[in-house]
């Protein structure tokens, strides 16, 4: 049979391999406790540490877990585009799925082995973070204020991290 399932046109048999390859992702261990501890200060301002240090420890972490800079930049691209339809409170009320939707694009990533355990832990704590803020100009604030450590860690991530 020409053609038919499991041969070739020369009737020899095809062998099928199923494709069980898991990328191997090292678990790299992440300080995210400035999400804990909130990033402003009792001042309800953009706490400096946060994007002094918190933002170069995590671009640190993102270059011992071997993450790309292409994977990084992708993120921080499509964060920014949602940015770009907020302007007040009332849009972001408008477009706050996309910010979750991140969660679950960040899950097919990471479990594709596309992206490393930090790159998927932070983004999936800064939207926890927004998400639980009490308010939605509490959470407009918050998701701007992540906008500023991310474009920070991807500034010092270019030091720690690798083309790809």
């Amino acid at each position: 049979m020409v053609g038919g399932k499991g041969s070739n046109f020369n009737n020899k048999p095809q062998h099928r391999t199923q494709n069980n390859y898991k990328p191997q992702n090292r678990t790299i261990e992440v300080d995210l406790s400035c999400f804990d501890k909130g990033l402003r200060d009792e001042k309800d301002i953009l706490r400096a540490e946060i994007l002094l240090f918190d933002a170069k420890n995590i671009a640190e972490d993102l270059g011992k877990s071997r993450e790309t800079r292409s994977q990084i930049r992708g993120f921080y691209a499509e964060c920014k585009a949602i940015s770009f339809k907020i302007e007040n409170v009332e849009e972001f009320e408008y477009n706050a799925n996309e910010i979750w939707l991140l969660k679950s694009k960040v899950a097919y990533k990471f479990s594709s082995g596309k992206i490393k355990n930090v790159l998927y832990d932070f983004l999936n704590k800064a939207v926890d973070y927004i998400y639980k803020q009490t308010d939605p100009r509490k959470q407009y604030e918050a998701f701007f204020d992540f906008m500023k450590l991310f474009e920070a860690v991807v500034g010092y991530s270019y030091k720690e991290t690798r083309e790809g």
